[in-house]
C-alpha cells in the first residue's frame, strides 16, 4: 500500500466516523457535508438481506435522518472491523456496527441494534463523499417503539 492509498483510507473512515459522531450529536449540517447529492439509502429488517433502496436529494435525505433522530431521543452508533476497497474514484467502506437508542417517554427506553454499515463513496473535488448507505441489521433488542420515533 503506498502512502496515496494509506491517506484516502484514512480520509475515508474519518467520514464515516463523522457521519455518526453528526446524528449523535445532532450536527445536521456537518452531516450533510459529508454526502454527495444524491444519496442512496438502503435499510433491511433484522435478519433479511436486503431492503428497498431509496435515492434522495441530499437535503431530503439530512431532513429525513434528522426526523427520525429528534433532540428528546439520544444516540450512540459505534463501528468496528472495517475493510475499505478504493478503486480509483470510487470506494467502499463496511463496517460491523452497533446502535443504542435512549427515549425516557417509553418504557422501556432502550432500543438496540447490531448489524453491517455499507458506506460508498466518490471522490468529488478532492474530497471523499458519501453517495449511498446500506444498513443490513442482525439482531434487533429492546423497543422497537423508540426506534420508530421521530420528531
Amino acid at each position: 500500500m503506498n502512502a496515496d492509498e494509506l491517506i484516502d483510507r484514512l480520509e475515508i473512515e474519518d467520514v464515516a466516523n463523522l457521519v455518526d459522531r453528526a446524528v449523535d450529536d445532532r450536527r445536521w449540517d456537518d452531516f450533510g457535508n459529508h454526502f454527495a447529492d444524491p444519496v442512496r439509502f438502503e435499510i433491511s429488517a433484522t435478519g433479511a438481506s436486503a431492503g428497498a433502496a431509496v435515492e434522495l436529494a441530499r437535503d431530503d435525505f439530512v431532513q429525513a435522518i434528522a426526523a427520525v433522530n429528534p433532540p428528546d431521543k439520544r444516540t450512540f452508533h459505534s463501528s468496528s472491523n472495517v475493510l475499505i476497497q478504493i478503486e480509483g474514484d470510487r470506494a467502499t467502506l463496511s463496517a460491523r456496527t452497533y446502535g443504542w437508542n435512549l427515549c425516557a417517554r417509553f418504557d422501556p427506553p432502550v432500543y438496540e441494534v447490531w448489524g453491517t454499515m455499507d458506506y460508498d463513496f466518490a471522490r468529488i473535488d478532492g474530497r471523499w463523499l458519501v453517495t449511498g448507505i446500506r444498513v443490513r441489521k442482525w439482531r434487533e433488542a429492546g423497543n422497537v417503539a423508540v426506534n420508530a420515533h421521530s420528531g
